[in-house]
């Protein structure tokens, strides 16, 4: 399943160019910098293997040109593309050592910008992107930076669901970013960057599920960078997926005169399985539909991964159907993953879950889900895995099912076997993870569900989470009296000491908040790291006056 950092991955901070083989160093051994940054940006794999060599040579002009702080902040840009998580720590030295030597410096202000946008951390990238504004940064630039510092904060949570539920508490990202992203678009003159900024728009439409719109950037860039194949060969993925069968396969068919491009095999492959797959269902026995699958096997073998790329989408969908029900691969044979190590059924319901997400920012999309639904009926019924893990998250299926609201998808895998008490990496069980969910009535509805099968309404995760805790920090009243009729430990306490009348206080849900003061809980002072606390001045402090003057009401009642 394509991982949501790969948004940013695919579209950098940084801008980027797609170069030829360029040395970027002279005969006398100095280095050309337009050629080095053209190097450093290009997305490729054969410009990330010249990365070690270009640094060498960066230091070695830097002997000879002093501490000259555009090449240090070179160097420092080469050092993260040769390695972001390890090479940053030498590039933020590096982007100092360049502030010192001429404070002020703009490309090493708009350098620590990126990574601090990176880290998702708000404060210090606001700062830092506000220096650079004063500096004279382009404005494009400017809002490119501000567009990945609020996608990170959202993928940040987005990658890890299990993790702490304090870390994100933005409302909608990604449309702050996309105003971002069309603002630094129409901007933008440099043809390399505007190409990026529009492969970044590109996927965050995808994942949105606007496939108009997603069409609609990808043509922009190829328009302003017609040679960048890799991303060219992740639209005609991307087009296959839709049913534009033949648009696809006519870029696709293109980047295999060039080496290195196995997907755009996979993509002409996928397209002649599609009409395999339509004839099969008209006329299983017909000797044009098995001439029609010896052509598309022909071109394409892996039918493993074949029945896994199709099971992604709606418009693919009927060949993996097809393959199973007509035998030609056998899914209890054994779980094949893909990359990121899903089943195909985890990826129908990480599918699913894509779209549930789609709907709550763009609820007018069209949104079918018949097809994914149809081959997770076969795969179920043919023997699939309903307890594998899915990367999203590091946690059971039917974790991944209930905290996207998916509730006839929990109710397939739950008559399919799925156990309900397993936990994720980080502690997460279905129920806690319904709890979480920001699909309350769909959160709700999985938890009537889960409770009967003995789901364990007190387990805790790693952050010593509860479902309750977590329920009350969602706003679900619901689903908090559902837990709390099912014998939920009021006095629990979390990491930070909040029980859950804090958590509702700090959410601002007035019916939650009543639904745990019926259950006698009491306004009780906490000592956190910043002194004594309580659920009134948490109420008061996140601007949730009435629920404030409630909670200072029961608190004299209770004095």
């Amino acid at each position: 399943m394509r991982t949501w950092i790969a948004l940013l991955c695919a579209a950098g901070l940084a801008g980027g160019a797609l170069a030829s083989d360029m040395p970027a160093i002279t005969d006398s051994g100095d280095i050309r910098y337009e050629d080095a940054i053209a190097l450093i940006e290009d997305e490729s794999p054969a410009a990330s293997r010249q990365m070690a060599l270009l640094i060498r040579n960066i230091e070695a002009a830097l002997k000879v040109r002093g501490s000259d702080p555009d090449y240090l902040v070179l160097l420092a840009r080469a050092y993260t593309r040769m390695s972001p998580q390890f090479g940053s720590l030498r590039g933020a030295q590096l982007a100092e050592e360049a502030l010192k030597v001429k404070p002020g410096h703009l490309e090493a202000l708009l350098y620590k910008a990126e990574q601090a946008a990176r880290s998702g951390c708000r404060p210090c990238a606001s700062e830092l992107i506000e220096q650079a504004a004063q500096a004279g940064a382009p404005p494009a630039r400017l809002h490119v930076l501000r567009a990945g510092l609020s996608m990170m904060e959202s993928l940040n949570a987005r990658a890890n669901p299990g993790g702490s539920p304090y870390e994100n508490d933005s409302r909608n990202p990604w449309q702050q970013a996309l105003e971002e992203l069309d603002q630094a678009a129409a901007l933008e003159n440099n043809a390399a960057r505007k190409a990026r900024i529009q492969r970044w728009i590109f996927e965050m439409q995808v994942q949105l599920g606007d496939a108009a719109k997603a069409k609609t950037a990808a043509e922009a860039a190829i328009a302003a960078q017609p040679e960048a194949r890799s991303f060219i060969e992740r639209y005609a993925g991307f087009l296959m997926h839709e049913g534009e069968v033949d648009r696809a396969a006519e870029l696709a068919g293109k980047l295999t005169y060039y080496y290195g491009y196995p997907k755009a095999e996979e993509t002409i492959g996928l397209a002649l399985y599609l009409k395999w797959a339509h004839a099969w269902e008209k006329a299983p026995r017909a000797s044009r539909t098995e001439k029609l699958f010896e052509a598309a096997h022909q071109t394409y073998k892996n039918l493993p991964g074949i029945l896994h790329t199709a099971s992604g989408s709606e418009a693919t969908a009927p060949v993996a159907r097809a393959m199973i029900l007509a035998d030609k691969v056998d899914v209890r044979s054994g779980d094949y993953r893909d990359q990121d190590g899903d089943t195909t059924l985890g990826n129908i319901v990480l599918s699913l879950s894509d779209l549930a997400f789609a709907r709550q920012y763009a609820p007018s999309g069209p949104w079918p889900t018949a097809e994914l639904r149809r081959l997770m009926a076969v795969l179920v019924s043919h023997g699939a895995n309903p307890n594998a893990w899915v990367s999203r998250g590091r946690e059971p299926m039917l974790a991944a099912a209930a905290r996207s609201g998916q509730v006839e998808t929990v109710k397939a895998l739950l008559e399919a076997g799925a156990r309900v008490n397993d936990r994720g990496a980080t502690g997460t069980t279905a129920l806690l993870a319904a709890a979480q969910s920001a699909h309350k009535e769909g959160a709700a509805e999985i938890a009537k569900l889960l409770v009967p099968l003995k789901a364990d309404v007190n387990a805790v995760d790693d952050y010593r989470q509860s479902p309750l805790i977590a329920a009350a920090r969602s706003g679900n009243p619901a689903l908090v009296r559902l837990l709390l009729a099912h014998e939920a430990d009021v006095r629990h306490r979390d990491e930070r000491e909040y029980g859950p009348l804090e958590h509702a206080a700090q959410s601002g849900d007035m019916e939650t908040v009543k639904a745990l003061l019926a259950a006698d809980i009491a306004v009780r002072d906490i000592v956190t790291g910043c002194g004594k606390t309580n659920a009134v001045r948490i109420a008061e402090q996140a601007g949730h006056k009435e629920i404030a003057a409630l909670l200072r009401s029961r608190r004299r009642e209770e004095a």
